[in-house]
């Protein structure tokens, strides 16, 4: 679901563990401790991402996720007031979608083109529920490391040759600036283990993929003090070889902000029934549910 989807980029984000650092603190172990501590409970999330091709097909896209979140009790929604934005050019169909995610304590709320809508209470209560029942999975691994390494994903891995660039500021809050070469083989391994299915790679392997890179730089600014995770900031550009099948740019940057403080999330004003947006309500999102659009996987 969405609202777990935010829950877990916030617990990303948040890692983190007490102390201090300078311009001299050693990067590799900031790194390692930037990735290994408690989640925070609050914030502001920025992510953007912008990738252009020229592979047969290919094009432009550009995608943003904004707003705040604040965690509760582990078995109840994180409170979250996003806004989405994609836009694709090319591929034969140009896309320009602007979305938003609203939950409340008691409600949850979907926009669409400036509109809000409101999800009906019976299926709100069927997700707060599937929530609350996945907490249980999620509290059995809270000893067993970060939540991306219970997935077998170390972040702290995607840098080589670690360098720690000084103390600067982000968002009011002082932060030492790490800079590194990213591993692109590790992330895309990681992607990978993400996607058991393989969607994401299709047949391009992980070291392929590797090997086509012309240029990348990854920057990272944790917290001088908390050793929190502000800002994250990947570019890589891959050359043509048979492998990438043409020039391809992506460039990737997440942050937080406000990093627990109370964040104010309230329903939207005016909103209309879900069913005036989605007919038959989010049901038939549901692959079993008769009627629904949505093959049954394995059916």
């Amino acid at each position: 679901m969405t609202a777990i989807a935010i829950g877990g980029l916030a617990a990303l984000l948040a890692w983190g563990c007490g102390g201090s650092a300078t311009a001299e603190s050693d990067p590799q172990s900031l790194l390692e401790e930037t990735f290994s501590g408690e989640g925070v409970d609050s914030g502001v999330l920025d992510l953007a991402l912008s990738a252009s091709s020229t592979r047969p097909g290919g094009g432009s896209l550009t995608a943003t996720l904004e707003g705040p979140f604040e965690t509760r009790e582990p078995e109840q929604l994180p409170l979250t007031d996003v806004e989405v934005s994609l836009k694709a050019l090319g591929g034969g169909e140009d896309i320009d979608i602007d979305a938003g995610l609203t939950i409340t304590e008691d409600a949850a709320f979907v926009s669409f083109g400036g509109q809000a809508y409101a999800v009906d209470d019976a299926t709100f209560a069927t997700f707060s529920e599937e929530f609350a029942s996945s907490s249980a999975d999620r509290e059995q691994g809270a000893d067993g490391g970060t939540l991306l390494e219970r997935f077998g994903i170390e972040p702290s891995e995607w840098l080589t040759d670690v360098t720690n660039e000084g103390i600067e500021e982000i968002g009011g809050v002082e932060t030492v600036h790490i800079s590194g070469s990213p591993d692109v083989a590790r992330i895309v391994a990681d992607a990978v283990a993400l996607d058991p299915a393989g969607n994401a790679l299709g047949a391009i392997g992980a070291d392929q993929l590797a090997d086509s890179v012309g240029a990348a730089s990854i920057d990272l600014y944790t917290g001088a003090d908390d050793k929190i995770l502000r800002r994250l900031d990947l570019a890589i550009a891959f050359i043509e070889t048979a492998a990438s099948g043409g020039e391809l740019d992506l460039k990737l940057s997440i942050g937080i902000a406000n990093v627990n403080q109370q964040q104010t999330i309230e329903a939207p004003a005016d909103p209309k029934p879900l069913d005036e947006l989605i007919p038959g309500g989010l049901d038939l999102l549901d692959p079993s549910t008769p009627g629904s659009p949505l093959p049954i996987p394995g059916g």
